[in-house]
């Protein structure tokens, strides 16, 4: 295998690996796998530096004077045009080349490790080839985001139905002839307000019965949807925000605040403003 002209060492974070996919166009010879990342890729010399596997007949090179040998379980065979040869490198918990035929079922290189920092290398006679390395380590991390959302859309689906069911319910929220059975736990972790009232010894944490006298009915049951799903809807964000100012809950003060500023129409710009500005001081609100 003389005369590799065309050899580059290839980016990749290492971290969690990669997989390096080579097709031959027209015919392949090449020499893909991996390296030091600090190795010269000029002449011959870096088949001596990390492990590669020839496309041409599925043999190994590699380190320790390793030269055109078999790999065990690995059919020596001739690739035909647009036929992919795949490796796949893994340097924890144990480093470990392996490479597969269809990019599924993977066989071992019995290769020993000399280095902690290798990178995808490939060495090309002829330019017919294209490569496609895809990095383990952003596959793993868009994994665990897609496990993070499934689990998120999980959580929020059980809100809802904590909100919607109102099963095993032990406090009330009660508005003129209005009420709203609720979890204690939920209202007490969504405010603190609402926390120390309900742990009070005085009636509010008797009966375990909060009062709302100066708000529609429609405006607190927007509020405690909010306290249990996260999700704001309602119509009148003005009256909205008072409630989350007076109870503390500064996420629906910012919700409400900036509903409030993208319903601005010449016609209520002046009541939007007096509204602001009577909680202009609170931290979420200053930033709109």
């Amino acid at each position: 295998a003389g005369g590799w002209t065309n050899s580059a060492l290839l980016q990749a974070s290492g971290r969690g690996g990669f997989v390096m996919k080579v097709v031959a166009v027209r015919g392949i010879c090449i020499l893909a796998g991996i390296a030091t990342a600090d190795a010269h890729m000029s002449g011959e010399a870096f088949r001596k530096v990390g492990h590669h596997i020839y496309a041409q007949n599925l043999t190994w090179f590699g380190e320790g004077g390793i030269e055109n040998q078999t790999v065990v379980g690995l059919l020596q065979e001739l690739l035909a045009p647009g036929e992919e040869l795949h490796l796949r490198y893994v340097p924890k918990p144990q480093p470990e080349l392996s490479v597969s035929l269809d990019g599924k079922s993977f066989t071992p290189v019995p290769a020993e490790f000399n280095h902690a920092n290798y990178v995808p290398c490939v060495s090309l006679r002829n330019s017919d080839v294209s490569v496609q390395l895809e990095d383990l380590g952003a596959s793993q991390h868009d994994a665990s985001e897609g496990r993070q959302h499934d689990a998120s859309e999980g959580r929020k689906l059980m809100q809802d139905r904590i909100w919607q069911d109102r099963r095993f319910t032990d406090c009330t929220v009660t508005c003129g002839s209005s009420e709203f059975q609720c979890h204690r736990a939920v209202l007490a972790n969504t405010s603190t307000v609402w926390r120390t009232a309900l742990e009070s010894s005085f009636r509010e944490g008797r009966d375990a019965k909060l009062r709302i006298d100066d708000a529609h009915p429609g405006v607190i049951e927007a509020v405690l949807k909010y306290a249990y799903t996260c999700e704001f809807e309602c119509d009148d964000a003005a009256a909205a925000l008072g409630l989350a100012h007076r109870y503390e809950m500064s996420s629906l003060v910012a919700l409400c605040a900036q509903q409030m500023l993208d319903d601005v129409t010449a016609e209520n710009v002046a009541k939007i403003a007096s509204t602001m500005s009577i909680y202009c001081e609170h931290e979420e609100v200053a930033k709109v």
